[in-house]
């Protein structure tokens, strides 16, 4: 399972909205917040883009 508070935390210490992070990792808005809230969870392409963003791994969002 994705931990989504972590996407949440990283986001907001970036200092990005869910709009603005949205749109660089190429996401909705909706699921940004779906994903933080741990409605959803982010396909493989998704949770790709959201690591490199953030200069991590992958596996560092697994809970």
């Amino acid at each position: 399972m994705i931990d989504g508070r972590k996407i949440r935390i990283l986001r907001e210490n970036a200092g990005l909205s869910t709009v603005a992070f949205a749109e660089k990792v190429t996401t909705s808005q909706s699921m940004v917040v779906q994903i933080e809230k741990g409605y959803k969870s982010p396909g493989s392409l998704l949770l790709k883009r959201i690591a490199d963003f953030f200069g991590m791994k992958v596996d560092e969002f697994y809970v």
